[in-house]
């Protein structure tokens, strides 16, 4: 049944020749790329499920500092920071989430070394002294299990190792942006080793101007460590205690605010101006107006006349141990886990001096986790995976130094308490019943339970969490409940295996994400809405390929969802008594959707130090089934989805000299395709495609002890919308844009 490699690759040979290449047969074959993304590890190649993986050193050479750095280079996958640089989600094959509330949690889940976290606001960590990360698309419903219809995302820091090592790394670019990151690793004897890690950024400006302080903002403070000790007592037994943490107290992204409204009458009798529903709106429109008679002058997306200075002080602690005992049949694997996160934000949503819409937001995050596994170690036809997952977390939100919101002299206050327990029994199989042919079957049990205690008050006066607790209030909503949600979910696949560089597979898995509460504005109690589940059916195909002697990895994926009672924010306004809307940005299951798509993947190395990599993703994602009241977004493209999406890096290394030197040079780039920041499809929401192209030249001894790299980033300098929020009860387009042209010089050394 075996192919020949030849054979099997004519089509790319003659992509060979039509490049150039007379001689890619005496080349360096691809390295094997090891991933854990079923829970042990092994090769990228054997595993059936579509999965992009980056190493620490592809991660530090690309100038990914934050999670959300990772989608730009995977196909069908996007990052959507709500607030620019906090509140982090990934949208992974249309299915993502754009709730502004900080208490519930995003379909595609984040872990950190093995450790799930359960809101979008702890995910602005930084990546340093990292060994790798893992995309995985596709509901997650048998192994990861909580919130993973739409994937699940991995980061794995490196371990303590049992040689010396030791590495110092400083980087200083644009808006007097310093870096500094570092590692120390210390063996104590042959059963213990140390490893202490760090980051630091210092950024004395930024690309934002206020003219109404004629200021420029921008400002980022941001520290992270990580201590770890690593203990082998026996060879049958292996713990690893790692304790971490970190702040940030840095200005907030500006919005780019563009008022819409035609005039300067009262609440309920401005309409919105042409550009509006043209979806041109962009600032400097001589009849665009907002609730006061404001206007914005220019276009320019980093300019505003804020009356306060967005700021975001976070702060970070926790601790993780993994142990893993040998028992001969099986590996046992206990990861215990405890992390407590506290944010204070505020911003000023409406761009001008007057107090408008000033947020200030407040959460105090405290989780906790246990997971146990047994994974059989035989080497026969039949393995498995068993596990139980345990996880308990309170989100508590003060109710003097609560989210604020200000609008036309009036505060309003939402305080409340949320807490979530969730218990998860799994069982993942995989049954070689032939050397071509291979069975996957797995289940997952989840029983999730969520409580809620909260308020909305109106007050008067300003409105600043900070300043005197005694200002009147009025309470005007309040709610108490507690509900629990049960599932099972899974997966059954067939694997197909004609040679040992060739693995075809099909599959069909279930996702299931709990329902919870809007922690938004609310004008009544039946304006504190909860929401129920959602559920995703997903089939998919794929290919994954070993070709040219192992110099061309080339994989490939088709995939069909049926995402049942999407957690959306739409049109979902309840109006409550008198006819008024009791609620703002609730989230609700406002319909399903379908969505298909097919993405491609390609590593090419046609020569010694040349690296080829490109990424292509085509992707339909529109709802149906719309629930009573939101009719108008049926057949509209889910949120953050675009049809097209595209991404490369080249990367080529060449010895420049006999005493040692390399030189190297790398160009990456993405294309993001057109799409919308709601649901509503509404023009004003609507995000235009762009092209980024990032540069690295770097000169460094050939046994990588130093390094010294110039790097650029966005280097046309391109202008280019993140996210867009209409906030209608203002008439005015929030809107935030993407980093302009950032360069810099990074300096490393390394010891061991």
């Amino acid at each position: 049944m075996r192919r020949t490699v030849h054979r099997s690759a004519t089509g790319l040979l003659t992509l060979s020749m039509l490049l150039g290449t007379t001689s890619v047969f005496a080349q360096t074959a691809i390295e094997e790329i090891i991933v854990s993304a079923q829970k042990r590890e092994q090769s990228l190649q054997d595993v059936s499920v579509a999965v992009t993986a980056f190493s620490g050193e592809e991660i530090k050479k690309l100038g990914l500092s934050e999670p959300a750095d990772l989608a730009a280079l995977i196909p069908n996958v996007t990052s959507v920071n709500i607030f620019g640089n906090s509140l982090t989600n990934f949208v992974i094959r249309g299915l993502g989430f754009n709730d502004i509330a900080p208490n519930n949690g995003s379909p595609a889940a984040v872990h950190l070394d093995e450790v799930y976290f359960s809101y979008s606001i702890m995910l602005s960590f930084a990546l340093f002294d990292i060994e790798r990360a893992e995309v995985l698309k596709g509901p997650q419903g048998t192994l990861y299990g909580r919130n993973t219809t739409a994937g699940a995302v991995s980061f794995f820091s490196v371990k303590p190792k049992s040689e010396f090592e030791a590495l110092i790394s400083a980087s200083y670019g644009n808006y007097q942006n310093a870096e500094l990151e570092g590692y120390l690793n210390v063996p104590v004897n042959e059963k213990v080793a140390t490893r202490f890690s760090g980051y630091m950024r210092q950024q004395g400006s930024g690309p934002f101007y206020n003219r109404f302080y004629d200021i420029r903002s921008g400002e980022v403070e941001k520290y992270a460590w990580r201590a770890q000790v690593n203990m082998k007592p026996s060879e049958v037994l292996e713990v690893n205690l790692n304790i971490h943490g970190g702040e940030e107290n840095s200005d907030k992204y500006n919005y780019t605010v563009s008022p819409y409204g035609d005039g300067t009458l009262p609440l309920g009798g401005n309409i919105p101006c042409p550009a509006y529903f043209t979806g041109t709106l962009q600032g400097g429109e001589p009849d665009c107006f907002g609730y006061l008679g404001e206007q914005e002058p220019d276009s320019d997306p980093f300019t505003n006349a804020d009356g306060q200075r967005g700021r975001i002080d976070h702060e970070g602690y926790g601790g993780n141990l993994n142990v893993k005992w040998d028992a001969g049949f099986a590996t046992l694997t206990s990861v215990s886990s405890y992390d407590t996160f506290d944010r204070y934000q505020s911003d000023d949503a409406d761009g001008f001096p007057q107090q408008i819409v000033d947020n200030y937001y407040q959460n105090e995050i405290n989780q906790y986790s246990q997971e146990f596994r047994l994974a059989s170690n035989g080497e026969g036809p039949f393995n498995w995976i068993a596990g139980l997952y345990w996880q308990k977390d309170k989100m508590d939100t003060p109710v003097h130094e609560a989210k604020s919101f200000f609008a036309r002299n009036l505060g309003v206050k939402t305080m409340y308490v949320q807490k979530s327990e969730t218990y998860a029994g799994f069982l993942h199989t995989e049954y070689e019943f032939d050397e071509n042919w291979r069975l996957i079957a797995g289940v997952r049990y989840t029983w999730e339970e969520r409580f809620w205690d909260g308020a909305t008050y109106l007050t008067s006066g300003d409105p600043n969490p900070n300043e005197s607790p005694t200002i009147p209030v009025t309470r005007v909503a309040q709610r108490t409940v507690k509900k629990s949600w049960e599932n099972i979910s899974g997966k059954v696949g067939i694997d197909y295996m004609p040679n040992e560089d060739t693995l075809l597979y099909a599959s069909v898995s279930k996702g299931f994400k709990s329902g919870g509460y809007n922690g938004n504005l609310a004008f009544a109690d039946v304006g504190i809405t909860d929401f129920d589940e959602e559920i995703v059916y997903a089939y998919e195909i794929g290919a994954k390929a070993k070709l040219l002697d192992g110099r061309l990895i080339w994989n490939n994926s088709a995939f069909y969802y049926d995402y049942q009672d999407i957690q959306l924010i739409g049109n979902s306004t309840v109006i409550g008594p008198g006819g008024l809307p009791t609620n703002v940005f609730a989230l609700g299951n406002l319909a399903d959707a379908r969505v298909y798509g097919v993405e491609t993947e390609l590593w090419w190395r046609p020569m010694d130090g040349l690296d080829i990599k490109l990424t292509g993703g085509w992707l339909d994602a529109k709802t149906k089934n719309p629930k009573p009241g939101n009719e108008a977004i049926d057949g509209n493209d889910l949120a953050y989805a675009p049809e097209w999406n595209t991404s490369g890096v080249v990367r080529y290394a060449k010895p420049i000299s006999k005493n040692g030197l390399l030189g190297s040079v790398q160009v990456d780039w993405q294309y993001q395709g057109d799409r919308f920041a709601n649901v509503s499809n509404h023009p004003v929401t609507h995000l235009r495609s762009y092209w980024l192209f990032n540069a690295r030249l770097a000169l460094s001894a050939e046994d990588s002890r130093w390094e010294v790299a110039l790097w650029g980033k966005n280097l046309f300098d391109k202008e280019y919308e993140t996210t867009a929020t209409d906030l209608g009860s203002t008439r005015r387009l929030l809107e935030i844009y993407g980093y302009p042209r950032t360069y810099g010089l990074e300096l490393t050394y390394k010891w061991n």
